[in-house]
């Protein structure tokens, strides 16, 4: 039966006096009369009714699940062509560890007590006010990468509440931005914005994994480690930890992945926090699983990088740009989602499709632009088709009767698509 691993609280850490305006980032440009930009932090988004902009903000969402979800399949894959089983663990000659009472702090069992102790607080990355994050998972063959399977980067700061998160996964990259109260998930170049009631739902899945080094260490008992010494790391004092105990695999699964099953044996590496205004958290974790992998890779290595702990940390919203800085936008427009080719936005209630129709009739000739053909007009929408120098632009207006409020897709292509 293995000892259980100090776990201790700090004192609360203070917190950082960000600004709201810091927050939400830089100030929006001045607004011209066709455009505005969803930047202000107080700012209330308006309601989506119409069918174009729910199918595309429901496509968005299920965009950034899948990127998610991803990471569980790709570890499952690993799994499922593990050709042996896991051996048993080598023999670790190792520190003891002591087990404190939770919460206290300065006491007998303190790290300041003892350079061996290893202490660590399971909830280490909560405590934090900020921090930025890099999570990387990689197979190896031979000590050589092979593939990068998975890198996810997080920044966040608690007060004010503000958060981003990347994944990059064979080529795709998916991003999410909560800032200023509002919500935006991205896709390569393209951006929509989100419910911001869904924020915790779209960050929820993410935060279990960047727990994971936490769980793990918290897992290993007496014997399961050596005390290195104290290092630097990322501008914090920490102690260095080594094991080599394969022993607690359960703090390793991601749902119903069994990575033990496709584990030889493990080596790793970790480095605590030591500092008096910080939680015990794992500021580096590196591991290496050896075993048979796929495509012939013999090591999954796993990597998790803590840098700017309670350092004073600014997220901004993602810029707004691509055809909507080309195109011009009705006056007061509500920017949806905007890509290189394509912008959708909202205007509010008062006005008509035939008066957002006849907007663009008079601005898009003044910005070279020539009218096709006369549009299609009904109660449900109006579409205009124009044309410049080989490239077609579409427009199309729908009203929302259960507000009353306009939704505008523009979309750019090569003509004769």
């Amino acid at each position: 039966m293995h000892a259980a691993v100090a776990i201790r609280k700090p004192p609360p850490t203070e917190n950082l006096g960000i600004s709201d305006e810091e927050v939400a980032g830089t100030p929006a440009p001045a607004r011209t009369a066709t455009q505005r930009m969803p930047e202000e932090a107080e700012k209330v988004r308006p309601k989506r009714g119409c069918v174009p902009a729910w199918v595309w903000i429901t496509g968005g969402v299920a965009v950034v699940l899948v990127g998610i979800t991803t990471l569980a399949l790709i570890v499952a894959a690993l799994n499922r062509s593990a050709a042996r089983e896991r051996t048993a663990s080598p023999t670790v000659t190792a520190t003891a560890a002591v087990v404190s009472t939770p919460g206290t702090v300065g006491g007998e069992n303190d790290q300041g007590d003892d350079d061996g102790v290893l202490c660590v607080d399971r909830d280490g990355r909560e405590q934090l006010d900020s921090y930025r994050l890099r999570l990387s998972w990689q197979l190896a063959q031979d000590e050589n990468v092979t593939e990068d399977l998975i890198l996810i980067e997080r920044t966040t700061t608690s007060d004010p509440e503000a958060w981003q998160s990347s994944i990059d996964s064979e080529g795709e990259s998916y991003k999410t931005v909560f800032a200023g109260g509002q919500l935006w998930s991205g896709y390569g170049d393209s951006w929509m914005v989100l419910d911001p009631t869904d924020a915790a739902a779209e960050e929820g899945a993410l935060l279990d994994y960047f727990n994971i080094s936490h769980h793990w260490v918290a897992g290993l008992g007496e014997g399961d480690y050596e005390y290195v010494g104290r290092e630097t790391v990322n501008g914090c004092q920490t102690r260095h930890f080594e094991t080599d105990y394969a022993g607690n695999w359960e703090a390793l699964r991601l749902g119903d992945t069994d990575i033990p099953s496709a584990v030889d044996s493990v080596v790793g590496s970790f480095w605590i926090a030591d500092e008096a205004d910080l939680p015990a958290f794992v500021v580096r974790l590196v591991l290496e699983l050896h075993g048979p992998f796929r495509d012939g890779a013999d090591t999954f290595l796993i990597r998790q990088e803590f840098t700017e702990a309670n350092q004073r940390i600014v997220v901004r919203p993602p810029e707004v740009g691509g055809l909507v800085e080309e195109v011009p936008l009705y006056p007061d427009a509500d920017v949806q989602s905007w890509s290189p080719d394509d912008v959708a936005f909202v205007v509010a209630g008062g006005v008509t499709a035939g008066d957002v129709h006849a907007f663009y009739k008079q601005a898009l000739p003044e910005a070279g632009w020539a009218l096709a053909d006369e549009p299609p007009t009904s109660e449900e929408m109006v579409t205009s088709v124009w044309v410049l120098g080989g490239k077609q632009l579409t427009v199309q207006i729908v009203p929302d009767e259960s507000d009353g409020s306009i939704f505008v897709f523009v979309s750019r292509e090569d003509a004769g698509q």
